[in-house]
């Protein structure tokens, strides 16, 4: 298959060297801003970081950086910064439940798929994290073109047992569970005991998958478990870190309750998802062994008063509510990592997902959002070398921002104050003039 361009900035296609002039380059670490920057990008990596000067373009002023044709694009004295990662997305889910996509044609799944991708990168996220149901077809698709889209980290099929949160058949349902792994739709699949554990771990690492994901606790499904359910054995977790370590990666956990993750964390578990009713003890552990917390807010949020919620899942989405504010406030205190993590499902809330700068900003300064959204995410992925922040060498995974975030991040929330968005080197979208 002949290979497509990312493309969507007809001015700059086809240049080999695009160069990033008047820049006020932000260092997501520090929070500081340097101006009068010249960032070139060549070959999908920033080639080089320096003072703006004379010397910047070719010959004869014509713009050039000793490879070829070069693209000049004056920031303006705006923000440059790394594209955000949002480390909690489910790119196949558009309807309200999991049982609903589960029954959607495999290639319906896939073709919407394909509008939420380029959509989440026009918001600026380039790089995201499924956390349940992707498969590596997407991850060609996106290095070859096909799909206009982040770069994308998944887990393929969450690992849950017979009873878990996403076993999402029926109360009178006795199939064989084994059809979810023939289905796009479905987040996991289902197994229990030790050695299947390992098995399912083994197989999903074997198809692709950057991490492993497992289900350690209830959820706000209406059809699914409580809250309070715990999920696994001890033995069976242990199992699943074991493979993980030994394939040289990690497993997160869907934990909500302060139980699910105390355990999670003590076996292992390098990513706790949720993690709205961690107390105090559990969150110094948490820091302690260097485990990541992705608070999802924006999920809780929209639920609550999404048309059609049933009463359990209301209950449920109010319960959470008034536990958010105090879980991330104990999560700050101890020093724990919080990753920005999001986990929209239906199609007409995925536009929502640039809100969740607004909802942390409720117990974190902007700097520290900022961070959970760039090199925090950047280190939970293990891509830190790469993404995260702007360096030389780094992935070109780009935006250039109206304002400074690291002072007010509540104008990420608005993708219209992002005037260039720049993925692995290619500008997808561009509001500024080109020289």
């Amino acid at each position: 298959m002949p290979r497509l361009p990312p493309h969507v900035d007809d001015r700059t296609a086809g240049v080999s060297t695009t160069i990033f002039k008047n820049a006020a380059v932000l260092d997501t670490e520090t929070c500081r801003l340097t101006r009068g920057q010249t960032v070139v990008v060549r070959g999908g990596r920033i080639a080089r970081i320096g003072s703006d000067g004379p010397d910047d373009d070719g010959p004869g002023g014509a713009p050039s950086d000793g490879d070829g044709e070069a693209a000049v694009i004056d920031c303006g004295g705006r923000t440059l910064m790394p594209g955000l990662i949002d480390a909690h997305v489910h790119i196949n889910t558009t309807e309200y439940t999991t049982l609903e996509n589960v029954v959607l044609p495999n290639s319906l799944v896939a073709a919407r798929a394909v509008g939420t991708m380029n959509a989440m990168l026009m918001r600026g996220f380039t790089t995201v994290r499924d956390m349940g149901g992707a498969d590596t077809g997407y991850i060609r698709a996106v290095d070859e073109g096909t799909i206009v889209g982040p770069d994308l980290m998944i887990c393929g099929k969450m690992l849950c047992q017979t009873g878990g949160h996403q076993d999402v058949r029926l109360k009178w349902d006795w199939q064989d569970p084994a059809f979810l792994r023939g289905r796009l739709g479905a987040k996991a699949r289902l197994c229990d005991g030790v050695p299947e554990v390992r098995h399912a771990a083994r197989e999903e690492l074997r198809a692709g998958a950057q991490f492993i994901k497992i289900i350690a606790n209830g959820g706000l499904a209406a059809h699914g478990t409580p809250l309070s359910h715990l999920a696994f054995s001890e033995e069976e977790i242990a199992a699943i870190v074991e493979e993980a370590g030994d394939a040289d990666t990690y497993v997160a956990a869907h934990a909500y309750t302060d139980k699910a993750v105390e355990r999670c964390v003590r076996l292992g578990v390098k990513s706790i998802e949720h993690c709205f009713f961690v107390s105090p003890r559990t969150a110094d552990m948490m820091a302690e062994k260097g485990v990541t917390a992705v608070p999802t807010l924006a999920v809780v949020e929209l639920r609550r008063n999404r048309p059609g919620a049933t009463p359990e899942e209301a209950d449920k989405a109010a319960r959470l509510l008034d536990e958010i504010d105090r879980g991330l406030a104990v999560l700050k205190a101890a020093g724990v990592a919080m990753a920005y993590g999001t986990d929209l499902t239906h199609a007409s809330v995925h536009a929502h997902q640039s809100r969740e700068f607004l909802y942390r900003l409720r117990g974190e300064s902007s700097a520290d959002v900022l961070r959970s959204a760039t090199i925090v995410g950047a280190k939970l992925v293990k891509r830190a070398h790469e993404i995260g922040n702007v360096f030389e060498g780094a992935r070109a995974n780009l935006l250039v921002v109206d304002g400074n975030p690291a002072e007010d991040v509540a104008l990420l929330a608005d993708p219209g104050r992002i005037g260039v968005i720049v993925k692995a080197g290619a500008v997808v979208k561009n509001m500024l003039p080109v020289g």
